[in-house]
């Protein structure tokens, strides 16, 4: 299922292995703290789980937002997305 997840997360080297994670579960960043793509739900889980282990609770957040076949087909976009190279990792 098509998956968009936010981040917000302070510290650079925690926010550093959760971008690595997500790109290492095939999800492709859309914005500076987003990213999206295809995921099935059982890595989905597991995802949710490894990215637990680098936020702090009490000043982080990810939110991991499922989109459906039907609101796939709503996606308004405008402007042009930034473009990102794949080592890219820090975003101050």
């Amino acid at each position: 299922m098509l998956t968009i997840i936010i981040y917000d997360i302070k510290e650079t080297n925690n926010r550093n292995k959760v971008i690595k994670k997500l790109q290492h579960y095939g999800l492709k960043r859309i914005q500076k703290s987003a990213f999206m793509g295809d995921i099935k739900l059982s890595y989905k889980k597991e995802l949710t789980l490894a990215l637990q282990e680098n936020i702090q609770a009490n000043k982080d957040s990810i939110i991991i937002i499922p989109v459906c076949n039907t609101c796939q087909e709503k996606i308004i976009t405008h402007g042009t997305p930034l473009k990102y190279t794949e080592d890219e990792y820090v975003i101050e």
